[in-house]
């Protein structure tokens, strides 16, 4: 949030960005290949990635994704599916692709301090200590660092975006409601779960150890998060011929005047 408010940079970009060295695992369906950490990776891999990944965000996704919220959330979060989202030229190219490298790199830092072939990890032997651990008998400095990172990171981005949430004006919109909202999100995710959980049996080795068990959840999540990013563009491209949302207008909720009123809280696209 910081390089949001500091740089001017897209926060869309840097969200990305963030993910960008682990898109690999995504596409080929498992937690190998490191393209994505390396320095020449960065400009090879995470920056083009990045961008095809958020223009199909921005082009195509997001009217879909905001219109499967539930109606309080999605009355707040219009804007953002109205508002168009400029990938240049110029200035804004450059701040676009370097929120993306930067939201990268800190993926890449944290990797640095959390996973035992990090950098840090490798070379401080503070993080190879192992502590007790409820559970698991004992585990590393650094995974315990990771779990914590992780839980920790996760309610201060829910807590933020429910803070974010709650002070947008609501708004309806020209654009009619989708209708069957709770059918499709639980068909989305039941058949992506569904799916990911059939392919990681197929692939998986006999499930005799930990370490396969781990291998076959983290595959579980991988495939998972796959096949729901795929469900939601083909979701999204119907929706866009069904409801056609770029043609639409949105009108406040608490006045009569069709013009639309920008939020007073709005954040960097």
């Amino acid at each position: 949030m910081p390089l949001v408010r500091v740089f001017r940079l897209p926060l869309s970009a840097l969200a990305v960005g963030s993910l960008s060295p682990d898109l690999i695992y995504f596409m080929e369906l498992k937690a190998t290949g490191n393209i994505g950490h390396t320095l020449p990776g960065l400009f090879s891999f995470c920056l083009p990635a990045g961008m095809v990944v958020l223009w199909l965000w921005h082009r195509l996704a997001k009217p879909a994704a905001v219109a499967l919220l539930p109606p309080w959330v999605r009355e707040r979060t219009l804007f953002v599916a109205h508002e168009p989202f400029c990938f240049g030229p110029g200035l804004r190219m450059l701040q676009v692709a370097v929120a993306i490298l930067l939201g990268a790199v800190t993926h890449i830092v944290w990797d640095a301090f959390t996973h035992v072939d990090g950098w840090v990890a490798e070379r401080i032997p503070f993080f190879q200590r192992v502590v007790p651990f409820p559970g698991f008998g004992t585990m590393p400095v650094y995974k315990l660092g990771q779990l914590a990172s992780t839980a920790l990171g996760a309610i201060l981005l829910a807590w933020w975006a429910w803070q974010w949430v709650v002070r947008q004006p609501a708004y309806s919109t020209t654009v009619p409601k989708l209708q069957h909202r709770r059918a499709w999100v639980t068909g989305l995710v039941v058949m992506a779960a569904t799916s990911a959980v059939l392919y990681a049996r197929w692939h998986a080795a006999p499930l005799v150890s930990y370490s396969e068990l781990r291998l076959f959840a983290l595959r579980i999540i991988l495939c998972s998060c796959t096949a729901l990013w795929v469900e939601l563009l083909v979701f999204a491209g119907w929706y866009r011929w069904r409801y056609q949302p770029h043609l639409g207008r949105l009108v406040p909720n608490t006045t009569n005047d069709p013009t639309p009123i920008r939020p007073q809280h709005s954040v960097p696209k």
